[in-house]
């Protein structure tokens, strides 16, 4: 689910603000979940290896930020 994931598009629920980006209510998100599972700076450098054992300690000791894995996308379309 990290390595081969495909999220479909979703409209936004209500307008929100990322960064200084702002996403007006109704507008379609791509979320590049693909290129997030596979970061090496979120990772490691071994993010592209299949390695289930990574999750032991749950996803806070897989990934230096819990909100970068979305094995099945978010609401929002933003974790």
């Amino acid at each position: 689910m990290r390595l081969y994931l495909r999220r479909p598009p979703g409209k936004e629920a209500f307008k929100i603000k990322i960064g200084n980006i702002r996403v007006p209510k109704g507008v379609n998100v791509w979320t590049m979940v693909t290129a997030l599972h596979t970061d090496t700076a979120l990772w490691g450098a071994d993010a592209l290896e299949f390695k289930p054992q990574r999750f032991e300690n749950g996803i806070a000791g897989a990934c230096k930020s819990p909100n970068a894995y979305m094995p099945f996308g978010s609401d929002s379309g933003f974790a």
